[in-house]
């Protein structure tokens, strides 16, 4: 094993120490982003890179996720447009997390502070209210209380087993798809959704028996019981208050918006690749060539970087792990995250398709992040026209 290090090491070594970066543009795109296009022609290489100012008041960054459902895909440009309104610019987006066939992420994902799915022993990026962000491997617990007693939540948009509380909103789908053997509780947010802060919830409903109890919009949540966790709702009436508190851990609190990635690639300012590979269960396509999209954010946590390089086509050939490292470090990367690469990297810009995907079109992926100006002056219509000559229009 140490031999086959070393020679990945000298690979990379002499791959990445002969690289010749040029600069093709540098333009800002929105207030607090700027996009350039930089190209390497001995390897050859084509890359976009999003640089995006975490302190202007006007941005938000958000994760998305396609069809508004745990399955479904989408392409990257159409739910940057779905997500495009007054005061709620979409600048620009990258596709997200790995996922499975039908299109529900592997990993974690919050979304305006509602989780979607929970996390696996992989790295995952979050981001608060006040677009701070962080990078770990996390886990989740969850609890729900009812003035002195509490309720483990056994699963969060999962169906609900023998015995379990499970806690259901409105992604998991239009209804709880539940059998008449349980109680299930309607409860409508007072405030914010968020993970780590407690979140108060007035009960709108109660169902004794019936089952797939309807789940009106993102405001409501459903607590679904059977068996032995009926007991913690047997005391509810409607009009009580509760408290949600979803914890993952280690995270920031007020967490509001996470995906998770495989594998990441930069630690403290230091290629993490060949450390992350063996934590996070030895990636297949770590030390191949590959279409990258990634993501990352400064020492301070000021500045994030959004990554999609092409590959698997003549003009670039893609990037393994240790070279994708290399480059996010050389742009000022303190943590970085190799998110969903291959067919599925898509970077858009405003309208545009910045990269050219290898499958020759875009690729319908399940989630992704979006670069969101809350500035009244940003245009809702309209390209940048410097980019026009560097993109593929929809």
């Amino acid at each position: 094993m140490k031999k086959y290090f070393l020679i990945l090491a000298l690979v990379y070594f002499n791959s990445t120490a002969q690289n010749k970066y040029d600069t093709l543009l540098t333009t800002q795109v929105g207030a607090g982003v700027t996009y350039t296009k930089i190209t390497a022609p001995a390897v050859p290489w084509s890359i976009n890179i999003l640089k995006v100012d975490l302190k202007n008041p006007h941005i938000k960054i958000e994760t998305v996720k396609a069809t508004n459902l745990l399955s479904g895909n989408e392409r990257v440009s159409a739910m940057a447009a779905t997500n495009n309104r007054d005061r709620h610019k979409v600048i620009a987006a990258v596709n997200g997390d790995f996922y499975y066939a039908g299109g529900t992420p592997t990993n974690l994902q919050i979304r305006n502070g509602q989780i979607l799915t929970t996390p696996i022993a992989r790295t995952i990026i979050g981001f608060d209210n006040n677009n701070k962000p962080m990078m770990n491997i996390v886990t989740f617990s969850g609890k729900i209380f009812n003035r002195n007693t509490s309720y483990k939540i056994d699963g969060l948009n999962t169906p609900r087993k023998d015995d379990q509380l499970v806690f259901l909103n409105r992604y998991f789908g239009e209804s709880t798809k539940t059998n008449s053997a349980g109680r299930e509780v309607l409860v409508q947010r007072v405030n914010q959704w968020f993970v780590n802060d407690t979140v108060k919830c007035v009960v709108r409903k109660i169902q004794i028996g019936i089952g797939n109890m309807i789940i009106p919009d993102t405001t409501f949540a459903v607590i679904s019981v059977e068996g032995s966790a009926s007991v913690f709702t047997k005391s509810l009436n409607i009009g009580d208050t509760l408290k949600i508190l979803n914890i993952i851990s280690p995270a920031i609190s007020r967490l509001k918006e996470a995906t998770g990635g495989f594998i990441q690639v930069v630690n403290n300012g230091k290629d993490y690749v060949d450390r992350s590979y063996l934590i996070e269960k030895k990636p297949g396509h770590a030390y191949l060539r590959h279409p990258r999209t990634a993501v990352g954010f400064s020492q301070d946590s000021t500045k994030l970087y959004l990554v999609a390089v092409d590959g698997r086509q003549p003009h670039s050939a893609g990037m393994n792990l240790h070279e994708l490292a290399d480059l996010m470090i050389k742009i000022g990367v303190h943590y970085g995250l190799n998110l969903d690469g291959g067919g599925s990297t898509t970077m858009v810009v405003r309208d545009s398709v910045m990269n050219i995907p290898s499958d020759g079109k875009e690729r319908a992926v399940s989630n992704g992040w979006l670069i969101i100006s809350t500035d009244p002056k940003e245009s809702l219509k309209g390209n940048n026209p410097i980019l026009d000559k560097a993109c593929i229009k929809n």
